[in-house]
Formats: structure tokens, sequence, C-alpha cells
């Protein structure tokens, strides 16, 4: 009997031969993709939406009703994009991913960070704004736009009614030409209108006022 047994065995060896070096290949492949690495957790769980460049143009983004943003374009701190990747967005497709623990979602924000240095401070305004406009520019912030966004960029009363919510201006900024164009056209599907209408040195000017709201470091 033990004859037979080895017999077959050898048997069957000799038959899966042909297929070994094909299934070797899909197994290393497969342990290839893990959701331990960060490029792969951004590929399977965030560039559909976002893009695969982070640019806010992934397959899927055309059919959103509030665009997917721009991620090579935000400046935030490591505990507000871990706030928003964990408990999402309200009024938003942008949903929780609290199927990641702790280390692999730090992964993915430094992978983020390494890529587009979405962990940093607002960057300076390099348009010429004169005394005049930042003058308009600030009192227009006061006015008009502190409705929304609060005096001190953390958000109004009226704001928490709102979904989405504006982000926390103190812990969230946007590059100068994406806060320029958000401040130019609006933010379509959320609250935020177009300021078109205001000369461009004072949209520039708002710019530099909503940068120099952001106080919370990268931490």
């Amino acid at each position: 009997m033990d004859k037979i047994l080895t017999a077959n065995a050898e048997k069957y060896d000799q038959e899966l031969q042909p297929y070994l070096p094909g299934t070797l290949s899909h197994y290393r492949a497969s342990l290839k993709f893990s959701y331990d690495r960060a490029e792969t957790i951004f590929s399977q769980s965030c560039a559909f939406c976002h893009g695969q460049n982070a640019d806010g143009r992934g397959p899927e983004a055309k059919r959103l009703t509030i665009p997917a943003e721009d991620l090579t374009a935000i400046r935030t701190t490591r505990q507000y994009l871990y706030r928003i990747i964990t408990a999402g967005v309200a009024g938003t497709a942008m949903a929780y991913f609290t199927i990641y623990d702790r280390y692999q979602l730090d992964d993915l924000m430094d992978y983020l960070n390494r890529k587009y240095q979405v962990l940093g401070p607002p960057e300076e305004v390099a348009a010429v704004i004169s005394p005049q406009a930042w003058a308009q520019a600030q009192h227009t912030y006061e006015q008009t736009c502190s409705v929304c966004h609060g005096l001190d960029g953390r958000g109004s009363q009226l704001s928490q009614g709102l979904k989405p919510a504006p982000p926390d201006l103190t812990a969230y900024s946007l590059l100068p030409h994406r806060a320029f164009k958000v401040i130019s056209e609006g933010y379509p599907g959320t609250m935020m209108p177009a300021f078109g209408e205001l000369p461009q040195e004072v949209r520039w000017g708002l710019v530099r006022a909503v940068g120099l709201l952001r106080t919370e470091t990268i931490n």
C-alpha cells in the first residue's frame, strides 16, 4: 500500500510541475498586494476619487456632486488629516476609513507627505497686494467670510449646521493658486460661493488673510 501511495504522489507531483511556476508567480504577486503598504491603501481606497496622482481626478470624481479635493494642493496637520480620514466629511462622498489601524494610516499620511508635502505650513502669497487691497480683503473677510468661517477661522455657529462644514482654517489650508481658484469660483456643491467679482488683487489679499489664520503646527 505504501508503495502505491508513494507512486501516486510522485505521479501527482509530475502532473503539477507545469503549473507550479505560474502558481508561485501568482502567490508572490499576492504578497506584494498588501494593505500594510501605503501605496496599496491609497490605490485601493483613495485613488478612485482623488486620482492616482492625488489631483482630484479619479475615475469616480465626475460622478460626485462635491468634487474630490486635489490632495497635492492641501497643507494641513497630521491630527487634522487623521480626523478627516477616520471620521469622513459629512455631506460629501468622503467616507470614514476605520478599517485601517493607526499604523497603517500613519504610513498613508507619511506617503502623501513624501509625495505631495500635505503635512506642512501654508505657502506665502507671491502676488503683489497694495495696502488698499489688503485693507479691503481684511474687511471682506471680517464682514462676509467670517459668517461661515468665523473670525478666527475655526467656523461660526452658523457653520455647525452646514454639510459639509467649512474646514478649520487654523489647521487646514490650500496652496495659494488653489485657494485663489476656490475664492474666485466657489466650491461646487457646498455653501462656498464665488467671489470673482472682487478685484483680483483683493482676492489675492483674501488668500493671504486665510493663510494667516493657520496657527496649528504640522505634528
